[in-house]
């Protein structure tokens, strides 16, 4: 029997445990502290770092705020986890968006604290997206028709069909689905960026160094970029 894999949104920068040559130095002033973007990622006093960061920044205050709020009814999970050494050829995605109906649940990767709070940013995007939740439901359902019974319901005719009849229209659905989650997410993450290289000079010479080590993504997407890097084939032009 085939399933559906979870609805899952990935990150495409990558986590590296360390680095050859250290990332510039910089400091964002908040007010009533000062936090470097270069501090290294320990626990959870790193994540509340990050949402100090992106509450102080009016673009990302509502995001963040919402997510803080998430967090705190239990609808949402994030969960901070150590890259490590690997011989693998592929590195560890630095972020995770999983929709689910009762939680969500976000996994951030991430070597410093100017990173996670922008990987942090992006995932929680995803988390207030109300149409890709809307999607997400949908595609959720239909999948726990699926495994109970082998047949998909095609909603809202509710009409038994099989896989092959369904699995065309799925694919399309969850490729769009996944292009308009992350066009929205990246558009959040390049104007979160762009102003905090604004309100504070250095942390541009910061952010450009990751992004040659590939770590994160400072220039702007463009859509055939990103429908190529998200293999979404199914998508009309």
């Amino acid at each position: 029997m085939k399933r559906l894999g979870p609805l899952i949104l990935v990150a495409l920068s990558l986590a590296l445990p360390s680095f050859a040559v250290p990332s510039p130095k910089c400091e964002i002033d908040l007010g009533s502290e000062n936090l470097s973007l270069n501090a290294p990622i320990k626990g959870t006093e790193n994540l509340d770092a990050a949402f100090a960061l992106l509450e102080h920044l009016e673009i990302s205050q509502g995001i963040a705020r919402a997510g803080q709020d998430k967090l705190k009814s239990g609808k949402l999970k994030i969960e901070l986890l150590t890259s490590k050494a690997t011989s693998s050829p592929v590195p560890e995605p630095a972020g995770l968006f999983e929709a689910g109906k009762e939680e969500s649940k976000i996994e951030l990767r991430s070597s410093e604290l100017g990173l996670l709070a922008v990987h942090l940013y992006h995932e929680l995007v995803h988390a207030a997206d109300l149409d890709f939740e809307k999607s997400a439901m949908s595609l959720l359902e239909q999948r726990k028709a699926h495994d109970a019974l082998g047949k998909f319901v095609n909603f809202p005719s509710l009409e038994w069909v099989t896989w092959e009849e369904e699995s065309s229209r799925i694919q399309k659905d969850r490729q769009l689905m996944v292009f308009k989650a992350e066009r929205l997410a990246f558009n959040g993450q390049r104007a979160l960026l762009l102003e905090l290289m604004k309100q504070t000079p250095c942390a541009s010479g910061f952010y450009r160094f990751h992004e040659r080590q590939k770590h994160i993504i400072v220039a702007e997407v463009p859509d055939t970029t990103l429908r190529s890097l998200y293999n979404l084939y199914r998508l009309p032009n």
